[in-house]
């Protein structure tokens, strides 16, 4: 796996140019085993400033490209499993998860402008940050630490929304 790639600039990307065609270094050196399957990650440079466009012959020498969107149902059915370090937890805070149900893929993910980047861009890491502040604070909800990761009017709107009591079989 070569991680983040698009965050390299271009002329350094061309360094994994051998590593996708030839499955070595320089072709000579570090001859990948015919099973292995070279992955690449990235940001598009319309969704983050530290991404550059990856040059066309690398991009060619890629056999697929697969664009993956935000999706609020994936995000809930993942954040809802089981986590791997606390296994009688969730990945996710359930109030974070309530959250992003109620409000949908606004609240999950912000649009990203290069011309005017946004103070604090959104997106499912940002939440999954949120619930780890959530997690730590034993039921206290830090409004500084929370806007810090998804910034004041979010912060704002997901502290209102906490604080609304559950709808419950004896309240109906």
């Amino acid at each position: 796996l070569i991680d983040e790639l698009t965050n390299v600039k271009e002329n350094e990307q061309s360094l994994v140019y051998d590593i996708v065609l030839e499955r070595s270094i320089n072709g000579k050196e570090g001859k990948l085993p015919d099973n292995c399957v070279i992955v690449s990650t990235g940001n598009n440079p319309k969704e983050s400033s530290a991404a550059y466009n990856m040059p066309e012959p690398l991009f060619r020498r890629f056999y697929a490209h697969i664009y993956l969107e935000p999706d609020v149902k994936s995000f809930l059915q993942w954040g809802g499993q089981p986590h791997k370090k606390f296994p009688n937890r969730p990945k996710v805070h359930p109030a974070v998860l309530s959250f992003i149900a109620a409000k949908g893929i606004k609240a999950l993910c912000t649009p990203y402008d290069s011309e005017e980047p946004p103070e604090h861009a959104v997106d499912p890491r940002s939440w999954e940050q949120v619930s780890d502040i959530l997690f730590a604070g034993h039921g206290e909800f830090d409004y500084n630490l929370i806007k810090n990761k998804v910034g004041d009017a979010l912060a704002r709107d997901f502290l209102a929304f906490v604080k609304i009591p559950p709808i419950t079989i004896d309240s109906i």
